[in-house]
């Protein structure tokens, strides 16, 4: 995954929701783009998971982004 595909999603307007798969397997959901942010340098990533917890990732380590499917109401 590229910084820019990052970046993107994490701009997008609408947002939409979307996870990171991380090529270990574990997935991390970013339900707000206010959940998630890149360092300056654009390799990490830190993703909140949970109310005091958090992830550190590589962003070289993720395999790949998926959109969260969005009701049609």
């Amino acid at each position: 995954m590229t910084i820019e595909q990052f970046t993107a999603a994490l701009k997008a307007e609408p947002f939409k929701p979307f996870s990171l798969n991380a090529a270990s397997g574990k997935e991390y959901r970013v339900s707000h783009p206010e959940l998630a942010i890149r360092t300056p340098s654009g390799r990490t990533v830190v993703v909140v998971t949970g109310d005091d917890a958090v992830a550190v990732l590589d962003l070289h380590l993720i395999e790949s982004i998926t959109f969260q499917a969005t009701s049609t109401r």
